[in-house]
């Protein structure tokens, strides 16, 4: 997914639909870059030139301060495009075998979440189906 011309090679010539589902906190700078910021700079370009009718893009609002502002920040830059944007901004995301150090934060999270809606962990069929509905909203 950092690879422009990998990803237009390995697609049709028309796509309805791109989405970067890319993305991780990371301490190494090459790796958040790798993990963050070039997927979805690689995804704009692609929807630009194959005239997608959408992109979609997965956000954050929980974790380290840079991981959040670089989803932010990636936001407006995808908004400029000339593809029109759906996109989430989950908190944490779950499920689908996911098991890392954040994971085992879902039961305090789940437990937070009653109270505060930005503690609330997501299963990640739930985020795909929000993000599809949006995708689908904006064509």
């Amino acid at each position: 997914m950092t690879d422009e011309q990998a990803v237009l090679d390995a697609i049709p010539d028309t796509i309805d639909y791109i989405v970067d589902f890319v993305g991780a906190p990371s301490n190494d700078p090459q790796e958040f870059i790798k993990l963050n910021q070039q997927p979805a700079h690689v995804m704009r370009a692609v929807a630009e030139k194959r005239h997608a009718k959408a992109m979609g893009f997965i956000g954050g609002i929980l974790g380290p301060k840079k991981f959040t502002t670089v989803k932010k920040e990636l936001i407006a830059y995808l908004q400029e495009s000339s593809v029109p944007l759906a996109y989430v901004e989950p908190t944490l995301v779950y499920g689908a075998g996911r098991k890392d150090k954040m994971t085992r934060n879902v039961p305090l999270l789940k437990f937070l979440g009653i109270f505060s809606r930005k503690f609330k962990p997501v299963l990640v069929g739930d985020v795909v189906e929000t993000l599809r509905q949006r995708l689908v909203s904006l064509t």
